[in-house]
């Protein structure tokens, strides 16, 4: 059998693994020369380090999992663009605040005042929803008085009150139990009473 002088490559893919056959075309026939294949068969063989493949999948997991946690600021409402490309969003910026002046709810105020916006986003949880804030005391009183439905209690106050008092109507969100709840105090706020 003549062999050529050029030699080629087989790539075969069998269940995720890629085997690379050094193979010789016959000239006269075009077939490949199935016995060199069987030589190189055992020797071939190339499996990435199991160290390197690992600290792949550790550093695509990673690069994953911190994106997936960035906070997802909503359209049109203006946020702290430094805070959009860190994890926990706001939360270094509040405690440090906190720590500085003991009480967080001026930093929030402060935001809106920096942003020079009535509603600002705030972000404080990985993977969480950002809060909307409003500080503007006529759109605030607009949307308590006109728009209930749309809005109804967050759950960040509701756990604030839940722990002192749980079967009260502040924590419970706008369905019937807090419906039955506000039946039984509604005759306590008359004069007669």
């Amino acid at each position: 059998m003549v062999r050529a002088e050029v030699s080629t490559y087989l790539l075969v893919v069998h269940a995720k693994n890629v085997f690379r056959f050094r193979c010789f075309v016959d000239s006269d026939l075009e077939t490949i020369d199935v016995s060199t294949m069987e030589q190189h068969w055992s020797k071939t063989i190339e499996y990435p380090p199991p160290l390197a493949l690992a600290s792949i999948l550790l550093l695509l997991g990673g690069w994953i999992f911190y994106y997936a946690s960035l906070p997802r600021n909503l359209k049109d409402i203006p946020y702290v663009k430094a805070s959009a490309s860190r994890m926990f969003g706001d939360l270094p910026a509040a405690l440090a605040h906190e720590r500085r002046t003991g009480l967080l709810f001026t930093y929030i105020i402060n935001k809106c005042v920096e942003l020079n916006a009535p509603v600002a986003q705030l972000s404080f949880r990985p993977f969480g929803r950002p809060w909307v804030v409003i500080c503007n005391g006529r759109e605030a009183q607009d949307i308590m008085t006109h728009r209930a439905r749309e809005f109804d209690r967050s759950k960040l106050s509701g756990d604030l009150v839940r722990a002192h008092a749980p079967q009260s109507q502040l924590p419970m969100l706008t369905n019937d139990q807090w419906r039955f709840n506000r039946l039984l105090v509604r005759n306590t706020c008359r004069r007669s009473f």
